[in-house]
């Protein structure tokens, strides 16, 4: 639960929909760690209004029903569906942004395989199996290779490294493909700003004239592809009571 209810359940990568076969002991499970969760305070008020509505229209959904929780901003809540009712409405299958998760029971592999199909993408999907699972893991994994930006086995998607590996398939991310990295270790340049931020009081917007020259220094240090005008990491080491510790620092050298 703690991956679930992580910062109030705002993590982008907060795992919110839970598929099992024969669920049953494993949502009695979750419904008492979930009960003895504290309420807690989400980043705006639109965002608890969006989570207290969005679970009030879940509960009158037919055929969900409401394990642990409820609908007041910031309350970690537990639903339950079946896999039926999963396919069968859209709504269920909408987001609720919040430290919500959804418990979806399957009778058998071919129901569980069904659901994994109809999924949106998605940031992560994890896996948890056994060794006796590997044919039902395996092809599971042949579904949500093409629906997650990252596959995890029996791990949870909160709390990773930034590093070369990430990958985050959001549709308004413009480095989402196959080939970059959407989180870089070393950062591009930035996109030109057409607005100057100095101080509270001086904020205007630039003429014409110094937007496109601003537009020309920057297009100056080269597009991103050129590794060679990108920033360059340079590795710095301090010594702490604990022992060696790595310090990274960006510089344009």
């Amino acid at each position: 639960m703690d991956s679930a209810t992580l910062g109030v359940g705002q993590f982008c990568t907060k795992p919110g929909v839970v598929v099992g076969i024969g669920i049953e002991e494993f949502a009695n499970e979750v419904r008492e760690l979930v009960a003895r969760r504290s309420t807690g305070t989400m980043l705006t008020p639109q965002l608890g209004e969006a989570f207290s509505s969005g679970v009030t229209r879940l509960v009158s959904l037919p055929g969900v029903d409401l394990l642990a929780g409820g609908a007041e901003p910031g309350t970690p809540t537990c639903l339950r569906t079946d896999a039926a009712t999963f396919r069968a409405e859209a709504a269920v299958r909408q987001e609720v942004f919040g430290p919500m998760i959804l418990l979806v029971s399957c009778t058998n592999s071919d129901e569980l395989l069904q659901v994994a199909s109809i999924l949106e993408g998605q940031l992560t999907g994890s896996i948890h199996a056994e060794s006796g699972d590997a044919d039902l893991r395996d092809r599971l994994a042949q579904v949500l290779v093409n629906r997650v930006g990252r596959l995890i086995y029996n791990g949870y998607p909160t709390g990773v490294s930034v590093a070369h590996a990430m990958r985050n398939r959001c549709s308004s991310d413009a480095r989402s493909t196959g080939f970059t990295p959407s989180t870089p270790a070393v950062r591009p340049p930035r996109l030109p700003l057409t607005r100057l931020h100095a101080t509270a009081r001086n904020r205007e917007w630039l003429s014409d004239s110094a937007r496109n020259a601003r537009i020309a220094a920057r297009a100056a240090v080269g597009p991103p592809e050129d590794v060679s005008r990108l920033p360059v990491p340079r590795i710095f080491r301090e010594r702490t009571e604990n022992g060696a510790k790595e310090r990274v620092v960006i510089t344009n050298a």
